[in-house]
């Protein structure tokens, strides 16, 4: 407590009457000290604060002071929440130090500022749902791949929308039920959705719950991947696969590929009828190596002499007896070695390799064996 020290009616500084001993402490001090001291000879940082001034205003006007202060002086260094009454004519002060509460405040303020620049400059499309599928949270990546602003979608439940691709929403909505139940805490659902012009958007969907300590669903938040390019072109590959496939399927000649580096052969086509086997019994699929009792009476596979000529480009035709699975069989193969990268060599019919040893291929493709019975 204080009283007001005047000149000529003027507030010039106020002398200490009582303080206790918490006060004293933070002043490195002691309250018999303290007493009977003046206010700005013991903590002239309080004029050039601003503090005083304003203590002074409470005894002139009678309005309490209720304010929060970051102090530097006398070696005092922290916040404070300062509470000034008038009493008399003079004032009492309480004040409590909040410094550590101010820098959780800071550090938690520092962490949201992050959170939120992540937020809104991620390329994923972040998406935020409440405990009832409401969406509470829009980013800029989502209005930009979907099209809608955040204030034309918030607050509405996915279904209200045109959103969700309709041959979709089962999955979506199994998902959902998932992550409601508790079933598992994230998940991953690949769906198409409509954007605001209502053309398909493929997303792949990266959810994760928060629940209550009681495992009440609180909120879900998604981040979204567009997939749209890489599903359109998955599509183009599977479509080119398939017309592949029936052409292999119809084929009279047998056709391979086989990895000189990794030894890896892929077979396609009527392997099986064609050499005589039951079906499914030649491992046609991707082998390690061919079967070692496939070619005979031959120094290398044909496919191999094909590719360590270093014929790039060129077919390679030898003459060799396969064994079927009834019998032997002349065997004509034609394989085409693969331009390995970077390499320059370019071979025609009748042109002659070039002086410097050309490298050899790093693997056949497009291969085909034909058969010629005698």
């Amino acid at each position: 407590m204080f009283r007001s020290l005047r000149h000529e009616s003027q507030i010039v500084d106020f002398e200490w009457e009582y303080v206790n001993p918490a006060a004293a402490k933070i002043q490195q001090s002691t309250p018999e000290e303290l007493t009977g001291k003046r206010l700005l000879q013991v903590l002239p940082g309080h004029k050039d604060s601003g503090l005083f001034d304003r203590y002074v205003q409470v005894v002139e006007t009678g309005i309490p002071l209720n304010t929060e202060i970051s102090y530097n002086s006398e070696g005092i260094v922290g916040w404070f929440r300062i509470v000034t009454v008038k009493l008399g004519d003079g004032i009492a002060i309480s004040f409590s130090d909040i410094t550590e509460g101010k820098q959780v405040e800071a550090s938690l303020r520092d962490a949201l500022q992050k959170l939120t620049s992540h937020f809104e400059n991620t390329p994923l499309a972040v998406i935020e749902w409440d405990e009832n599928f409401r969406l509470s949270g829009w980013s800029p990546a989502a209005e930009k791949i979907f099209g809608w602003k955040a204030t034309e979608v918030l607050g509405k439940h996915f279904s209200e929308w045109n959103f969700i691709f309709d041959g979709d929403v089962k999955d979506v909505q199994a998902a959902i039920d998932s992550l409601k139940n508790q079933h598992e805490r994230c998940n991953v659902v690949r769906n198409s959705n409509y954007d605001k012009s209502g053309s398909l958007v493929h997303c792949e969907w990266h959810n994760s719950a928060f629940y209550s300590d009681s495992g009440q669903l609180i909120s879900v938040l998604c981040l979204v991947l567009e997939v749209t390019e890489r599903f359109n072109f998955m599509e183009v590959l599977r479509q080119s696969e398939e017309r592949f496939r029936i052409a292999a399927e119809s084929a009279s000649d047998l056709i391979y590929e086989w990895d000189i580096e990794t030894g890896i052969v892929l077979w396609f086509g009527r392997v099986d009828e064609i050499l005589g086997y039951e079906k499914g019994r030649f491992p046609r699929a991707r082998q390690t190596v061919l079967p070692p009792h496939f070619f005979r009476n031959t120094a290398c596979s044909a496919p191999a002499a094909a590719c360590s000529t270093g014929s790039i480009g060129a077919k390679s035709c030898l003459t060799n007896k396969a064994i079927r699975g009834n019998g032997s069989v002349p065997l004509a193969t034609s394989a085409i070695a693969k331009k390995p990268k970077n390499s320059e060599i370019r071979l025609g019919r009748g042109n002659k390799p070039p002086a410097a040893q050309p490298k050899p291929a790093n693997s056949c493709t497009a291969s085909s064996l034909k058969l010629s019975p005698k």
